[in-house]
C-alpha cells in the first residue's frame, strides 16, 4: 500500500536535503517511493526556479545559470552525475558484462567519466543561456519532474543486472500500478506547466529512456543504479534540448 510517508523516502533517496524522521518502512517502501520520484523533481525545480529569481536580480544570466547547475548537482548530492560517469566509463569501449558491472562499481572515475561529466554540464548551462530570466522558470520546473520520472519508467520496463546492490531494493515490487500513479502525476504537473506541448516532451523522455534501457540490456543483461542515473541526466538534456529548440514556436 502506497502512502504519503513514501514520499520522505523518496526525498532521502534522490536529495541531500536533512530532514529527522521516525517513520518505518517495509519491503515494499523502496518501489512504493518511486511513485513521489517526480514529486521530487517537482520540488528540486521549485528550488531551482526559486534560486534563478533571487540571483538573476543582481548576478550576469551566465553566473546564475552556473549556479543553477551546480545546485542541482548539490541538491541530488552528486548521485546520478556519479552514476552517468561510471556508465560512461564502463560502456566507452567494448568490454564483458563481468568488465562492464565491475567498471560501474569501481570508486574512481575514469578519464571518458570526466569529460562526460563536463560535457553534461556545459551542455545543461548552455542550453540555459538560450533562455530569459522568465523563460527559464518552466524549464527548470519541468526538467526535473520528467528525468526523475524517466527512471521509474526504466525500473519498470528493465530488471536489474546485478545480484545485489542499493538500487535493487526498487525493483522489487514494482508494477504497473505504480508506474501508471508517477506516470499520471508526470501527466498532471507537465500539463500545468507546459500544456499540451509537454506531451511531445513526455513522449521524447519515454523513448530515450527505453532505447537507452534496450542498449544497456544488450550489453549487461538489465539496468543498475548506476545507469538510472545515466537516464536522469540524459533525460535533462534532453528536455532542455526540446524546449530550447521550440519554445518560441509552442510556448
Amino acid at each position: 500500500m502506497i502512502r504519503p510517508k513514501d514520499f520522505f523516502l523518496a526525498l532521502q533517496f534522490l536529495t541531500v536535503i536533512p530532514f529527522k524522521t521516525k517513520l518505518k518502512y517495509n519491503e515494499d517502501s523502496f518501489s512504493n517511493s518511486a511513485v513521489f520520484f517526480p514529486l521530487v523533481g517537482l520540488l528540486i525545480g521549485s528550488v531551482l526556479a526559486l534560486f534563478n529569481i533571487l540571483l538573476s536580480g543582481f548576478l550576469p544570466d551566465f553566473t546564475v545559470n552556473v549556479i543553477l547547475v551546480f545546485l542541482l548537482v548539490l541538491i541530488t548530492g552528486g548521485l546520478h552525475m556519479d552514476g552517468f560517469a561510471d556508465t560512461i566509463d564502463a560502456f566507452y569501449l567494448k568490454r564483458s558484462k563481468e568488465d562492464t558491472l565491475r567498471i560501474m562499481r569501481d570508486s574512481h572515475t575514469g578519464v571518458m567519466g570526466v569529460l562526460g561529466i563536463v560535457f553534461i554540464i556545459l551542455l545543461k548551462i548552455g542550453f540555459l543561456e538560450t533562455f530569459s530570466t522568465s523563460e527559464k522558470l518552466k524549464p527548470l520546473l519541468i526538467t526535473p519532474v520528467l528525468s526523475r520520472w524517466s527512471m521509474v519508467l526504466s525500473m519498470f520496463f528493465f530488471s536489474y543486472a546485478r545480484d545485489g546492490g542499493k538500487a535493487k531494493a526498487f525493483f522489487t515490487g514494482m508494477n504497473g500500478r505504480k508506474l501508471f500513479l508517477a506516470t499520471l502525476i508526470t501527466f498532471a504537473v507537465t500539463y500545468f506547466i507546459l500544456g499540451i506541448a509537454g506531451f511531445m516532451l513526455i513522449a521524447l523522455i519515454a523513448a530515450s529512456a527505453l532505447g537507452f534501457g534496450l542498449t544497456v540490456r544488450k550489453r549487461i543483461g538489465g539496468i543498475t543504479g548506476d545507469t538510472l542515473g545515466a537516464v536522469n541526466e540524459i533525460s535533462e538534456v534532453l528536455a532542455l534540448i526540446f524546449l530550447c529548440a521550440c519554445y518560441k514556436l509552442l510556448l
